[in-house]
């Protein structure tokens, strides 16, 4: 998507988004003070907190509720990425395909790749300790503009 920012005369900043292809304007989006991201970005890390703890196979569901309700929007996020991106419908549907591929892949592998594993202490013959696979928490990701969608989604 190409963008232009635009600083307010209230000191508002104003985010301009076009279609890279045609020019045609998307939307404007106000700009937010580091001071609200801090607040937005506390409120995800207090919701993470329960999902990072949360068995494996509950978030294995999470991740196949998501892709359900992106397949449910399929034609929204293929005209969003054509729009945002430039890029032809065939192009999208191929970049959104990939992306629900990793997503299922993903979502069958987990329970085998994500399980505890218990581990030998070494020179401690009577002590056991294991690895426990947790979510790292709140990340942010600037995707590149060539593969929004499938970047994005493929670290879940």
């Amino acid at each position: 998507m190409s963008a232009t920012v635009e600083v307010q005369p209230s000191g508002k900043t104003l985010i301009k988004c076009f279609n890279p292809a045609t020019g045609e304007p998307l939307r404007e989006l106000e700009g937010h003070s580091s001071e609200a991201v801090d607040q937005a970005l506390e409120r995800l890390r207090s919701a993470a907190a329960s999902y990072n703890y949360s068995p494996v196979r509950e978030r294995v569901k999470l991740v196949r509720r998501f892709r359900k309700a992106l397949v449910a929007n399929l034609d929204g996020l293929i005209e969003s990425i054509c729009s945002e991106t430039g890029k032809k419908r065939p192009e999208a549907l191929l970049e959104v395909f990939a992306a629900f591929e990793v997503m299922r892949y993903q979502a069958n592998i987990a329970p085998r790749t994500l399980r505890n594993r218990y581990r030998s202490s070494g020179i401690l013959i009577h002590k056991r300790g294991y690895v426990a696979y947790r979510p790292h928490g709140v990340a942010a990701i600037i995707s590149p503009w060539n593969y929004p969608f499938v970047l994005v989604v493929s670290p879940l």
